[in-house]
């Protein structure tokens, strides 16, 4: 009976053991699978993305194998799902994500752009859908999928460990020497196994620092056990600067090798600080870092702020990587930092990371490359911010922007010859608001589209409206985003706009800032400037020698007016800023660019300007930005001369007499509509 006993026991326990050591292997490979799918997801549309924009087959025969090994894994995922359970619910219960119908129209959607793209470039609409499934859709059913895999592992391996040990017990009970040669090997090989499944839920795999579940899980801890002494407590949260160029000019290999490079560092500084008690490192996602700190007893906060510092000059050396054709390369990134320390009304590691992440805020702002630590007052900022970002959304929502306009003029005739429309905030308790107060946060959101659409509808209808009251303007300019510059259709919608009203696109100049061209998508920026200039359209080139701008530059871009910023204007009377002008202005008109300057708001400027060769100017001295029906009474005010041959007046507007030089004139009159 005992030996009867003995063996049941040890086969029983056996078959156990082996099922358990199974299953656990197959949801280390179902975990690694299931992760690989998002990167896959995300390398199909990459790679779709770049065979669109360069037509290299290199990036449609990685589209094709991404797509094959990403079919092929959903499919082998499907073939393990055990019905009525949280992972089937997610991939194909009516509850959950439905996992595989939204996998099922992301192939079918990239098949489609697979064959579209033997044929040229991808419909538009095809490849936005695709972009928006893998980022917002699919990326998110994924991590649930991930999560959901997991989670079933470790309740799994919760049970397997609870089992080993009574089965342990039995069988050490029963015969000692077969538990010895039995479960005590099974024991390592699913020990191993175990923390292999933890690493996996708890460590970043590129950079083998913490994840953020794992980070905030272990500093709530430490955070808890020195609440009475909140002061010696710190963390510093880290944003990489320029890391995004690095991952766009040198691609993500290279990115991920400055990442580990970076994580690498700060387990060397951080470990080699003496006035550190603990610490724990955290990457928390692309190119962001945290930090957290106990200094030791006596130790004061200047230590967090050296260890800050360190790390600005330590990571604004060359990064050696090196690349795929063994050649190697020297990277540049820098970082920005936010501090913050525990008190009393930080006793919450969320709490403190968000301090910390208003703190690096600030840093960004203040020029990147610097260390800020927290204050009460800029959580108050941020509230406000964000409060303001939302009145801005609603704004926009609810149209109450408009277009101001402030008149430009021929310096040769004295004319109006155009208008730039501004825009303007009409807020239903603030009142008007000036562009100075919302134009960063617009562009902070992503919403420069949606308003420069609004102020250039109502420009086109503006012009439209003019002409119709007898008032002849020739040429309305509106500022372009860059935003809009990406977008391939913008040219096309906005040629469009102009014809349902009547108009030619030549009574239009679009403003582009160089900065914004030539920044970020460079070559569909171009793209779009020069569809625009085939369209008819005017392209100036706005805030010209504000320190970015060139004229290899203003070549390259192909605009067909430079226009010169207000703030050397304001500076005409310094010999060398009158020395560069004059130098460019005559560069310019070499190019064959018409010059036109803003920001004239004395006579004086107007009269250097002149002598200096500009073309066209505005400015308070002429006229400052105005809504359209005050406009109309300015130009229905000017004085108007008698017409000659049927010629549009001309009528003529003189400077005061006092002036040493002959008075210029300047013809501000409206004509009528052609």
């Amino acid at each position: 009976m005992a030996l009867v006993v003995t063996v049941a026991a040890i086969l029983a326990s056996l078959t156990v053991s082996l099922n358990y050591t199974r299953q656990g292997g197959l949801d280390e490979e179902l975990l690694n699978v299931s992760g690989r799918q998002r990167m896959l997801s995300q390398r199909i549309v990459l790679a779709a993305v770049r065979y669109d924009e360069t037509q290299d087959p290199r990036y449609r025969g990685i589209l094709v194998e991404s797509l094959g090994d990403f079919t092929e894994s959903h499919n082998w995922l499907l073939s393990q799902l055990q019905p009525d359970t949280p992972v089937w619910e997610h991939y194909r219960g009516e509850d959950g994500a439905q996992l595989d119908a939204r996998t099922t129209e992301f192939i079918s959607i990239v098949s489609q752009i697979a064959d579209a793209q033997t044929r040229g470039p991808a419909p538009p609409a095809l490849m936005q859908d695709a972009e928006d499934r893998a980022f917002f859709d699919l990326l998110g059913a994924l991590n649930g999928a991930v999560m959901l895999f997991e989670d079933a592992a470790n309740s799994r391996s919760e049970h397997q460990k609870y089992f080993q040990k009574g089965a342990m017990l039995v069988v050490l009970l029963v015969v000692g020497l077969q538990a010895v040669f039995v479960f005590v090997p099974a024991h390592r090989q699913l020990s191993g196994m175990i923390r292999r499944l933890q690493s996996l839920a708890e460590i970043d795999p590129l950079t083998r620092l913490s994840n953020r579940r794992h980070f905030i899980a272990q500093t709530q801890m430490l955070l808890d056990q020195h609440q009475h002494e909140l002061e010696r407590v710190f963390i510093l949260a880290l944003d990489l600067d320029g890391f995004k160029q690095v991952n766009d000019t040198l691609g993500h290999p290279v990115g991920d090798a400055v990442l580990r490079s970076v994580a690498d560092d700060l387990r060397r500084i951080f470990a080699a600080s003496p006035d550190l008690s603990t610490f724990e490192l955290a990457r928390q996602g692309g190119d962001e870092f945290l930090a957290f700190g106990v200094l030791d007893p006596g130790a004061t906060a200047t230590v967090a702020e050296w260890l800050a510092d360190h790390l600005i000059d330590d990571l604004s050396k060359p990064i050696p990587v090196a690349l795929r054709d063994a050649n190697s390369t020297d990277v540049r990134v820098g970082v920005s930092v936010g501090i913050a320390f525990g008190t009393e009304l930080c006793r919450n590691i969320d709490v403190l990371i968000a301090n910390a992440d208003i703190a690096l805020y600030a840093s960004k702002k203040s020029g990147k490359g610097i260390a800020t630590g927290f204050r009460a007052s800029m959580r108050e900022e941020a509230e406000a911010r964000n409060q303001w970002a939302n009145e801005i959304t609603r704004g926009l929502q609810e149209l109450e922007f408009e277009a101001f306009f402030q008149p430009q003029i021929d310096l040769a005739t004295g004319r109006v010859v155009g208008l730039e429309a501004l825009a303007r905030w009409h807020h239903p308790k603030l009142g008007l608001i000036e562009p100075a107060h919302f134009m960063d946060q617009i562009e902070q959101a992503s919403k420069s589209d949606l308003l420069d659409g609004q102020i250039i509808l109502r420009t086109v209808e503006a012009l439209r409206h003019l002409r119709k009251q007898g008032l002849f303007i020739e040429r309305m300019a509106v500022n372009v985003s860059g935003t809009l510059l990406r977008d391939p259709t913008f040219s096309t919608t906005f040629s469009e706009i102009v014809k349902e009203h009547f108009l030619p696109p030549e009574d239009f100049t679009v403003e582009v800032l160089e900065s914004v061209v030539l920044d970020t998508g460079r070559d569909e920026a171009i793209a779009t400037v020069q569809r625009l200039m085939r369209q008819g359209f005017q392209v100036a080139i706005d805030d010209f020698g504000t320190g970015y701008s060139s004229l290899e530059s203003v070549a390259a871009i192909g605009g067909s007016i430079l226009k010169i910023d207000k703030s050397l204007v304001r500076q005409l009377g310094d010999p060398r800023i009158h020395k560069i002008l004059t130098a460019a202005i005559a560069m310019g008109h070499g190019l064959g660019v018409s010059v036109y300057a803003e920001g004239a708001e004395t006579a004086t400027h107007l009269e250097r300007l002149q002598q200096l060769g500009v073309e066209v100017v505005q400015g308070y001295q002429i006229g400052a930005p105005m809504a359209l029906p005050e406009l109309q009474a300015w130009l229905a005010s000017l004085p108007k001369a008698k017409a000659e041959r049927g010629r549009p007046p001309a009528p003529q507007w003189l400077p005061s007499r006092k002036r040493r030089q002959p008075p210029m004139r300047f013809d501000r009159a409206a004509a009528p509509d052609r």
